[in-house]
């Protein structure tokens, strides 16, 4: 097959009141953007933009919102006679895809027939999402490009044979072209894989090349699923003397210079064949870094900050943290990093070490790729230092890829798509000790900030310290690899949550940040109304409907997500905001006794 051409491809469609009632939709104007020389094909009928796709094959088809426009393509395809697969090479009249058990949208793929040549030839459709980070309109700017996001109305109905306006072309045209400029010198630099972390990961194999498989060597699933257990995410965390309080002197607001590539490229990591052991981990000079098992009963101590994430304890959105185990003995998988921080920060009222492995390290395996790329991000500006920011934050997470599987089937029901669970897949680990002892490694810097800076501490989020006042015992500067940088400072602030607060800066800014709320309800919100239980209009939901997905209207609300004390739980706490299936689990897990 000869090499496909690339494109950026765009929808718009009906969402009318009419249409949400009746639960039925459709395109009325298609964009084509060519990444070649930017040129445009445009057209009102679907069935002519599957022709015109059909004579660009073999093709890479980017939409920016696969979620949604790979929709309206699946509704086309299971209608006109296109059968899914799971097997890996497509015949004439398949396709299949790759979405995740979340429904993450990543490719779908399609065999037409060369009806001049009689040969096959492959659609591929890919979320340009996992390329570039931001909406449409952040990326144009973020990037320097010479064109901006418009706007239309998408509640008119508009029916079928619609004349799209001047304006309406120029909107579409606009959305298209601007990923088609961002993602070129992508393309032209070698990044073509599906995700920048790919792209990322296969420039590092190329970096070390032969020596790759034998930093990293494949590992057992079973032990890749005990290292699994470690592997924590950011620290984040509001102080409960300052939570719902307005404060009205100075937050100062610090981010870290590149904290995760900072980990990568001078704390000593993991690398080779870890080596099992039973019970606690003795000093070794050459195995230095170590994964324990443990049990613990444990309380957090006064004037500290909790450091153990619980892992998969996501209730009500909140993450929940460890103060306490109630006298409970709890299992906990750590890294060295972790469990040097549990004593620092937990009064241990009795531990039993269980198993572990222990590591390699050294501080050289990523430093020689990340201090270039790091450096070229502080001296480019637009697209080129976007690509490089996109390059150095990616790495660290493609070695923890899950190897075990689970992908959405597509199938219709009453005319609309369905999705249901596919077979189990499993493939072979990357190296998830990696990317462990990076985040760890995050989680101790913050961790070491907020300590050194208690009576000041306001608010923390993985690369980020809200202080009252200015940071002490730390580094700041603008550039410096590690360093902190003065970002903002908040004349005025209000944080309500994780992931849930509101700044105002001298000039009268708002930084206003909630999880999952939509820019144009964040409009809506002033600091006066910034409080739990008052909800805002605007935010749009996807239904799928027969023909693809309408977007209907829903209050926002800012709910209390877990109690006042919000970034903290402990465990009888978590019990009580659990289902009775999940609260059997936790009865099991940690062996407590119920009431």
């Amino acid at each position: 097959m000869r090499k496909p051409n690339i494109y950026v491809f765009d929808f718009e469609s009906n969402n009318s009141q009419l249409n949400i009632d009746n639960e039925i939709t459709n395109i009325w104007l298609w964009d084509i953007c060519s990444l070649n020389d930017y040129s445009h094909t445009t057209g009102t009928d679907f069935n002519d933009f599957i022709s015109v796709i059909s004579k660009l094959a073999p093709c890479i088809m980017y939409s920016h919102n696969l979620k949604f426009d790979g929709i309206f393509i699946l509704d086309y395809l299971l209608k006109n006679g296109f059968k899914h697969t799971t097997e890996k090479h497509l015949k004439q009249g398949e396709f299949s895809t790759l979405i995740s058990e979340t429904k993450v949208f990543y490719s779908i793929k399609v065999c037409i027939e060369d009806k001049g040549k009689k040969a096959k030839k492959i659609i591929e459709f890919r979320d340009s999402t996992k390329k570039l980070k931001g909406t449409v309109a952040e990326i144009a700017k973020s990037h320097d490009l010479p064109i901006l996001k418009g706007e239309i109305d998408y509640r008119v109905y508009r029916p079928y044979g619609y004349i799209p306006t001047d304006e309406e072309i120029a909107y579409i045209r606009n959305d298209t072209e601007i990923i088609a400029r961002a993602l070129k010198p992508q393309y032209e630099n070698g990044m073509d894989k599906l995700t920048t972390a790919s792209d990322t990961l296969a420039l590092y194999k190329k970096h070390t090349g032969k020596y790759f498989q034998i930093l990293f060597p494949t590992i057992s699933l079973k032990a890749d699923t005990f290292i699994r257990n470690a592997y924590r995410g950011g620290l984040v965390l509001v102080d409960e003397r300052r939570c719902e309080k307005i404060i009205k002197q100075p937050v100062y607001v610090y981010d870290v210079n590149s904290m995760y590539p900072y980990q990568m490229a001078e704390k000593p990591l993991p690398y080779g064949t870890p080596v099992y052991y039973l019970g606690k981990y003795k000093k070794d000079n050459k195995y230095t870094l170590y994964i324990q098992r443990i049990e613990v009963c444990c309380k957090l101590k006064e004037n500290y900050k909790p450091t153990v994430l619980l892992k998969n304890r996501f209730y009500q959105k909140q993450l929940s943290y460890l103060t306490d185990t109630e006298g409970q003995m709890i299992e906990l998988t750590l890294t060295s990093v972790d469990m040097e921080l549990l004593f620092k920060h937990y009064e241990i009222f009795d531990i039993k070490y269980i198993d572990g492995y222990m590591f390699l390290s050294s501080t050289k395996l990523m430093r020689s790729f990340i201090k270039p790329l790091y450096e070229k991000k502080c001296t480019t500006k637009g697209a080129e230092k976007e690509r490089y920011k996109l390059l150095l934050n990616s790495l660290y997470g493609k070695f923890a890829t899950n190897p075990k599987h689970i992908g959405k089937i597509p199938y219709l029901e009453n005319d609309k798509v369905c999705f249901k669970n596919g077979p189990l897949e499993i493939g072979k680990p990357i190296y998830t000790a990696l990317s462990a002892f990076v985040t760890a490694y995050s989680r101790q810097q913050l961790l070491n900030t907020i300590q050194n800076n208690y009576d000041n501490f306001v608010y923390c989020d993985t690369d980020s310290v809200h202080l009252l006042g200015e940071i002490q015992g730390e580094i700041v500067d603008d550039k410096k690899l590690g360093a902190y940088k003065l970002e903002k400072i908040y004349t005025v602030s209000k944080y309500l949550a994780q992931k849930t607060y509101y700044g105002i800066t001298a000039d009268n800014k708002k930084d206003i940040k909630i999880a999952g709320c939509p820019k144009n309800v964040k409009e809506k919100i002033s600091f006066e109304n910034f409080n739990f239980g008052n909800s805002f209009d605007g935010k749009l939901l996807p239904k799928t409907v027969n023909g693809g997905i309408v977007l209907i209207e829903h209050p926002f609300t800012l709910k209390r997500r877990w109690n006042k004390m919000s970034s903290t739980a402990k465990i009888g706490e978590i019990i009580k905001y659990t289902d009775n299936v999940t609260y059997k689990k936790i009865i099991n897990k940690y062996r407590i006794k119920e009431c």
